[in-house]
């Protein structure tokens, strides 16, 4: 299916009704508005080739992406960063302190990436009872924000750090009801994503370019 597209950019931003509406050969309506650059398949290699960088280290392999949007996008593949000897050592030698506190013993290592790994070595979990389970997001009851949001806590990334990291104020923090359509193209950019689709009927989804 051929459509036409758009590209929406933080220094031209484009509205809806800039958008041309092509047809389909069926004849029905269908809009098109694409963000962003998409994940390119050079540079998911970079990442599955460069598991052992940090995420900094892949930040000048990788210019166009931030540190974020390469965390995002490495979750997204299944790709991580490989344990080497030095960190299994600090592991096995320091099996009374909790995941968090290990973090301080390893620098650019996750909470969860240490309790995954803590696992995987047979190491017995040891829990902070003052941590609380991590909560779900809140939904705004808009459905294309609310995709962003579950986006969001597929990659462990907080509203208010989508927002900073992108520069949209306070607004996935205020879980809106409308769209506003810069920052929802910021946000599909950052996560890889293609863009909005529109059908006939009017129902809009995000073209995610990993489903």
């Amino acid at each position: 299916m051929e459509t036409t597209s758009c590209s929406v950019r933080e220094d031209r931003a484009r509205t809806e009704a800039a958008i041309r509406t092509p047809v389909r050969p069926d004849k029905q309506a269908f809009l098109c508005l694409t963000f962003g650059e998409p994940w390119t398949i050079a540079e998911d290699d970079i990442l599955r080739d460069n598991r052992h960088l940090s995420g900094k280290e892949l930040m000048n392999l990788l210019p166009e992406r931030t540190e974020k949007a390469i965390f995002a996008r490495s979750r997204r593949l299944g790709v991580y960063k490989t344990w080497d000897r030095h960190e299994k050592t600090v592991l096995f030698d320091n099996p009374h302190l909790t995941a968090r506190e290990l973090m301080a013993l390893l620098p650019g290592r996750s909470l969860k990436a240490i309790q995954n790994q803590r696992d995987q070595l047979g190491l017995t979990f040891v829990r902070n009872t003052r941590e609380r389970p991590r909560r779900s997001l809140m939904r705004s009851g808009n459905p294309v924000v609310d995709a962003i949001i579950t986006r969001c806590e597929e990659d462990h990334i907080g509203l208010k750090s989508l927002d900073r990291e992108i520069g949209t104020g306070h607004y996935f923090q205020s879980h809106p009801k409308t769209v506003k359509l810069e920052h929802v193209a910021k946000a599909i950019a950052f996560f890889g994503g293609r863009g909005l689709l529109v059908d006939g009927a009017g129902n809009v989804t995000i073209d995610w370019a990993d489903e």
